[in-house]
């Protein structure tokens, strides 16, 4: 499995998973710019923006980014194919080929039609027809390791049909992107263990499976992560690569990551309604030991706090992209040591525990101490 930039073919190709890529908005400051190991993150970014600024298409994304954006890392550009959902027509094809072929981005994903839910069957496949239209389209102008193909699918069978329509039309493909998972997360409640209310993790995991069995050589990443648990969770159940905005998105709230914990507000306000908790004990001695470039900065730990308790939104921000790739790396460490269940069942709520029993379909993981996970099982439940 290889997640290396176009052009420089040995630059990644040793790089473990799972792999963080930090969402951005190109419409805002690039907050990671300002700290190098930050900027040499991956990143990505999305076409979507250019739907509040059209001018965007031309004045950032039809030219070279990164050193517009202040990165040095891998780059991926998203084709915004949910923002476009309210926005037909707004990119077509020929302009979105325009622009992949000026950008510098190292993968450019391709055109989708995301399915919504409750959307009929009919509804359904129509859309899935269009995005590997799409994707032929594009597979004979766009490198193919350069090329993102998504699947999509709200059944085990839809996804089973679009990954080999997939594997048919982008064989080479270096990275796969699974769609529509966001909603099918947020459905899934806060059941404790594997059961009813945790059935869309089993579906996602076993989406997963699905798309890796059929495209054994691909790195499989799925879009939309969000927060850390959810980050986690994903990687805990198959994905090798992710995506989140969400270390910004708590930023603007007041909220910081805790390695191993999850969102936390740095203080107690009496005024303002708790939705996140708030700093215990344990996650003042973690905050303490953060190496990101903020904590430093600041010092012991009471600065610490004192800094992300105020309406400062660039070190909370930075602090969160640092806790990903630090959780990341922390990951990565507990797979080369074998330890990675054991490492994940410390961090993850019981809904998110599906390493239960082995599997044995499909590619074996990148790693040779990978955990087995129960991704691919069930299939009474499918």
């Amino acid at each position: 499995m290889s997640l290396c930039p176009i052009g420089s073919d040995d630059a990644w190709d040793d790089a473990p998973a799972p792999t963080v890529w930090l969402g951005h908005s190109v419409r805002t400051t690039m907050l990671t710019a300002e700290h190098a190991r930050l900027a040499a993150a991956p990143h990505m970014v999305s076409l979507g923006d250019a739907v509040h600024r059209p001018r965007l298409l031309d004045s950032v994304f039809a030219r070279p980014m990164k050193e517009r954006l202040g990165i040095t890392g891998p780059l991926m550009l998203d084709s915004g194919g949910f923002t476009l959902l309210g926005r037909p027509g707004f990119i077509d094809l020929p302009r979105l080929i325009d622009i992949y072929g000026a950008t510098d981005a190292d993968y450019v994903v391709a055109l989708d039609a995301p399915t919504l839910r409750g959307e009929k069957r009919a509804a359904r496949l129509a859309k899935h027809a269009q995005t590997l239209g799409n994707l032929e389209r594009l597979s004979d102008v766009i490198e193919p390791r350069r090329l993102v193909p998504v699947v999509h699918g709200p059944t085990l069978k839809e996804v089973e049909t679009n990954a080999d329509a997939v594997a048919a039309l982008a064989p080479h493909a270096r990275l796969v992107a699974l769609g529509g998972i966001v909603p099918l997360l947020r459905s899934s409640g806060s059941g404790q263990g594997p059961t009813r209310r945790s059935s869309p993790l089993r579906h996602v995991a076993r989406a997963i499976t699905a798309v890796r069995a059929r495209l054994p050589d691909a790195t499989i990443h799925v879009l939309g992560a969000g927060s850390p648990t959810t980050l986690l969770g994903l990687i805990g159940i198959g994905a090798d690569s992710v995506d989140s905005i969400g270390w910004r998105r708590a930023a603007g709230f007041g909220a910081i990551f805790i390695a191993g914990a999850g969102e936390r507000f740095p203080m107690e306000h009496a005024r303002e309604r708790r939705s996140r908790p708030v700093l215990s004990g344990q996650d003042r001695n973690r905050l303490a030991q953060c190496l990101c470039p903020p904590c430093l900065a600041a010092g012991d730990i009471e600065a610490r706090v004192r800094l992300f308790d105020q309406k400062a939104h660039t070190p909370r921000a930075q602090h969160n992209a640092w806790t990903l790739l630090e959780e990341a790396a922390a990951c990565r460490r507990a797979r080369a040591d074998g330890e990675e269940e054991a490492w994940l069942r410390d961090r993850l709520p019981p809904k998110w525990m599906l390493f239960d029993r082995p599997q044995s379909r499909g590619r074996a993981p990148a790693s040779s101490q990978r955990i087995t996970r129960l991704s691919i099982v069930a299939s009474s439940e499918a």
